[in-house]
């Protein structure tokens, strides 16, 4: 959810700063000196390189513009800039309006995109929290053969990899792998054993009881 949220942010303070720029800037007539295109991974991006003349000193604006505005500009033609006039150098390709709109835009389908992102998240948490919980209150408690373990260090935590096997209440033999922290591993090691609960309707769904990271297990 971070990379959206950072895309929202600064979505707003585009806004913000283009909202400022219409209140207190100024617009002027700039010519287009020359456009072209740049081709990247994500897609094409549209340039524009303008000149224009503000407290009688000439100055050249880059700007990536839309297709359209790329399409519609011409060499040697004009092109409306807006700048600041205590900071001439500080601009912005015009209209400004249909930029704060297109903004706006953009922000409200980045927001259905954090509210669904969101959504899906809290889903996710949830329907792992009811199929642990169902483990812990109905699973069958067996004991699996720890068959193999590794660790590495992840920014500063311990983490540690079960393989284990067992066989089910129908003599199946089943196996399985968990990531877990170092502090839940305890002293698993290689040879030993590790509880595991079996949901006893679909055998195929067991997790060592150690690994019930979103349930507690209290002790009898």
């Amino acid at each position: 959810m971070g990379l959206p949220a950072v895309v929202a942010w600064e979505a707003s303070l585009r806004i913000a700063w283009l909202a400022e720029l219409r209140r207190e800037g100024q617009a002027v007539a700039g010519t287009v000196r020359d456009k072209g295109t740049e081709h990247h991974s994500r897609g094409d991006e549209y340039w524009l390189r303008c000149d224009y003349v503000a407290a009688g000193t000439t100055w050249t604006y880059d700007a990536s513009v839309p297709r359209a505005d790329f399409l519609a500009a011409a060499i040697g033609g004009p092109v409306e800039v807006w700048y600041f006039p205590a900071r001439p150098s500080v601009c912005a390709l015009g209209p400004i309006e249909p930029r704060i709109s297109r903004e706006h835009s953009n922000a409200r389908t980045l927001a259905v995109a954090l509210v669904a992102l969101l959504g899906g998240l809290v889903a996710w948490v949830e329907w792992v929290w009811r199929r642990q919980r169902a483990l812990a209150r109905h699973g069958l408690a067996v004991t699996a053969d720890v068959a193999e373990i590794s660790q590495w260090n992840h920014r500063g935590i311990e983490y540690v990899r079960v393989s284990y096997t067992f066989c089910d209440g129908e003599g199946q033999a089943r196996h399985g792998t968990v990531t877990i922290d170092r502090a839940r591993a305890g002293d698993l090691h290689p040879g030993g054993t590790v509880l595991v609960l079996c949901d006893p309707r679909r055998p195929r769904r067991h997790r060592p009881a150690c690994a019930l990271a979103c349930v507690t297990i209290a002790a009898s």
